[in-house]
């Protein structure tokens, strides 16, 4: 992976001191989720595994869109955080492999989703008509967590899945939406670590290996 770093200083807290690093590509909210659980099978790194990190992560956010974050949650609310955005990758690598995702990362959306209702209420005024959305939910955690999933819902089921595409340099997982026919990197430093590479090969007269089909993956 190339170097795709936020630096963030996480203030308030027991990382005071500790400048924080996230890989961050400047895509859709649900991608940066699903790129905090990076890697396949048993190299998995996770960048939100804790709490705080998890706190720091989404203060670090490039894509807050209309999200209103909960002020504060709890360990219970964490794991579920985490047991969405375990759904959330699954679900856009499953759509980048051109597979069915499991029926249980499906419920598990569904689910969330279930947590926030929007009711759009018309205005009027001189300057003419105009609407307001105002969003409903138990909680605000259920609120910002229901938010996730319909994002999620709707990047998979709108005109944008077509564009999902996992990073082709071989050591890299990170997911980005395709905005350019001939990208094929989540990042400019990806591509120039395989154009090095092909000029190593081609110098020594070898043919530079084809990377292993990691548009299957485990997760």
């Amino acid at each position: 992976m190339g170097p795709l770093w936020f630096n963030h200083q996480h203030k308030g807290s027991v990382l005071d001191e500790k400048l924080i690093e996230f890989p961050v590509l400047g895509e859709p909210f649900p991608i940066e989720l699903a790129n905090t659980r990076y890697g396949d099978g048993d190299n998995i790194v996770d960048f939100v595994e804790t709490q705080l990190l998890f706190e720091a992560w989404l203060l670090a956010s490039p894509t807050p869109g209309k999200r209103k974050r909960p002020a504060r949650w709890n360990r219970e609310s964490h794991l579920a955080l985490l047991a969405v955005r375990d759904s959330v990758a699954m679900l856009i690598n499953a759509a980048v492999d051109h597979r069915v995702p499991d029926a249980a990362s499906i419920t598990s959306i569904n689910h969330a989703a279930q947590g926030c209702r929007f009711v759009t209420e018309l205005r009027w005024s001189r300057e003419g008509p105009s609407s307001i959305d105002h969003v409903h939910g138990k909680s605000a955690f259920d609120i910002f967590v229901g938010q996730i999933a319909i994002e999620t819902i709707e990047l998979l089921s709108g005109p944008n899945a077509a564009a999902l595409q996992r990073c082709q340099s071989e050591d890299c997982w990170m997911l980005f939406l395709k905005n350019h026919p001939r990208r094929r990197w989540c990042h400019n430093s990806c591509g120039h670590r395989n154009r090095q590479a092909n000029c190593y090969y081609r110098a020594r007269g070898l043919r530079y290996p084809e990377r292993s089909d990691h548009n299957a993956s485990t997760r």
